[in-house]
């Protein structure tokens, strides 16, 4: 009997004369290790190269399930799938049905693994049943090796068409699909930009923000958007240094005694307990100051951001606004709803011949004068009750 190096080099001998490819080098490794391990009979030849063929397939089919997967959490399809992988007229990187499709294939994939299990065990069975103990073993042994092989070989492979299918896909164009996707509540983006966002959190020295305009993200040096962000805060017209953080509740617990004092003065009792259940917070939150780049605009400046969301008035402001919201345009002619608004006024200009002037406000929000806009609605109210929020259903 000769030794299995004799055998290895064996093969390359003829691999070398022959110039097989690697279908018939495996094929050949088959016939040798069954004849390591005394596998003489045909039938017995037979059962081990179907327990080969049966456990190299389970490897590929768990590798096909991995695949799917991955491609489900990168948002790509294989071409394979045909006209389901094409690109989407809906604007959308990765619709639903695109979704729904792989989750399916993922879910058939793994019906085949289990499949693929039971045929491997049907195999092993069969290849006992005609082995001797000693020489099964040895056989399971080596079979397992070159199954093991033949499915790293196919795992790579796939690896390669994920890397190429994300290479040419939708979310190639990451700039303006990427922060498109992440101005969504409920935004999903691949695995490879989850992780490079996630790392660039990570780091200490740089700001990731999306941009006041344009909807791109932008990434600062962190030194640099201190400097702006301070140059703001230090405005006192706009903003008080406080000697220590007071505490939340504290603040919510004043702010609630205040409305309650104002709330005095409806004396429609209903009401008044209607009015207090919307706007009283209970678990309030600390808000917060951060700056948006100003990507469109010299020197890139932010615009200040104070999140109030959660914050002791937050609640007051929203039913504000609810309750404001009807006025808005009736006050002022000069206000306008948006661009198609202002483009059907310029074509109702007939022989206009005037100049037209573009001026900016700086800190718009921060620096509207309360007292003026207050007395113009007290003038509102007064010359029509009907449309004060105490006069109209509350909702």
């Amino acid at each position: 009997m000769i030794l299995k190096g004799g055998y290895a080099y064996k093969v390359k001998v003829i691999l070398k004369e022959q110039r097989s490819s690697w279908a018939d080098t495996l094929s050949l490794a088959l016939c040798i290790s069954a004849h390591i391990f005394n596998i003489d009979s045909d039938e017995g030849l037979r059962r081990y190269r179907q327990l080969v063929k049966k456990w190299t397939q389970l490897f590929k089919t768990k590798n096909q399930v991995k695949f799917l997967d991955s491609c489900l959490q990168e948002q790509v399809i294989p071409k394979s799938f045909g006209q389901i992988g094409e690109v989407p007229f809906s604007g959308e990187p990765f619709p639903e049905y695109q979704k729904s499709f792989l989750a399916q294939r993922i879910l058939r994939a793994k019906s085949e693994v289990q499949t693929a299990f039971f045929l491997l065990r049907e195999a092993q069975r069969e290849l006992r049943g005609v082995l001797q103990s000693a020489t099964f073993e040895g056989a399971m042994r080596r079979a397992g090796g070159i199954a093991h092989f033949r499915g790293t070989q196919h795992f790579h492979n796939l690896q390669l068409k994920l890397d190429r299918l994300c290479q040419f896909s939708c979310w190639a164009k990451v700039g303006s699909i990427l922060a498109s996707e992440l101005s969504k509540s409920n935004f999903c983006i691949p695995l490879r930009h989850r992780k490079a966002l996630e790392e660039l959190s990570k780091n200490n020295d740089i700001k990731v923000k999306k941009a006041d305009k344009g909807g791109s993200i932008v990434v600062m040096d962190k030194i640099d958007y201190n400097i702006k962000a301070l140059r703001l805060l230090n405005d006192s017209d706009t903003y008080i240094r406080l000697n220590k953080v007071p505490s939340i509740n504290v603040v919510q617990n004043s702010f609630n005694k205040k409305v309650r004092d104002i709330a005095t003065r409806i004396t429609n009792e209903e009401l008044r307990k209607v009015i207090l259940s919307k706007i009283f917070g209970k678990t309030p939150n600390l808000p917060y100051f951060y700056g948006i780049p100003k990507v469109h605009k010299t020197g890139c400046p932010l615009r200040p951001i104070v999140a109030t969301c959660g914050a002791p008035q937050s609640l007051l402001a929203e039913w504000l606004a609810k309750q404001l919201a009807p006025l808005v345009g009736t006050i002022s002619s000069a206000h306008i709803r948006h661009r198609d608004d202002f483009i059907q006024r310029l074509r109702a200009l007939d022989g206009f011949s005037g100049k037209m002037y573009s001026l900016d406000v700086t800190s718009l929000f921060t620096n509207v004068p309360l007292g003026y806009v207050l007395e113009k609605l007290r003038v509102k109210f007064d010359n029509d009750p009907s449309l004060c929020p105490p006069h109209r259903s509350i909702s």
